[in-house]
């Protein structure tokens, strides 16, 4: 009973100094990105449609032409002239969602951060849209566009949990390892 005693009472202070230790690592810890979600649907205006051209054909070029704006977005000028609108450095990530719907995370450090990210993207890709259009006479537009603020926060409970847990489960088994031990040697 004893032995049992000496045991909790081990694992619990471990089990403490670990949490406390946590606590301290969470602290420091710095704040995450923010974030604004950019979702944009590509489409090809009506007036600027060939006659012969069928809804099907034009479905799969607008498919096509939306990896061309994830290239786009890619480039390094891209971020440049966003980052010239808001101020503040961003990062730039997309990918398509479905054919010609692509999903875009603008983030920026929080402490610069204004909401504006997701607007200086649009801007950037519509000015580029138009120029592309200009060059090449297609009539690529955006169709629809939406944005979203992401916000992020670290999950420090589950953090400090899982490192209490392994505090006492560190410090029974050592006391028991080392009973063990003590007893192997008698």
């Amino acid at each position: 009973m004893n032995k049992i005693k000496i045991i909790l009472g081990v694992s619990l202070a471990t089990a403490f100094i670990f949490f406390l230790g946590g606590l301290v690592y969470v602290n420091q810890l710095p704040e995450p990105d923010k974030k604004e979600l950019v979702f944009v649907t590509l489409g090809i205006d009506q007036n600027k449609l060939p006659n012969e051209s069928s809804s099907y054909e034009i479905q799969r070029a607008t498919e096509h032409f939306s990896d061309v704006v994830l290239g786009w977005t890619i480039e390094p000028s891209f971020e440049t002239e966003v980052e010239a609108i808001t101020g503040y450095d961003v990062d730039i990530t997309g990918r398509r969602q479905e054919k010609q719907n692509l999903l875009f995370t603008v983030s920026a450090d929080p402490t610069e951060f204004d909401g504006e990210g997701g607007s200086a993207f649009l801007n950037v890709l519509g000015s580029r849209l138009a120029e592309h259009n200009g060059v090449t006479n297609a009539g690529y537009v955006i169709a629809l566009s939406r944005m979203s603020l992401l916000t992020e926060e670290t999950s420090s409970s589950r953090f400090l949990l899982g490192l209490t847990l392994l505090g006492f489960l560190l410090g029974a088994s050592l006391l028991t390892l080392g009973d063990y031990a003590r007893q192997t040697r008698r």
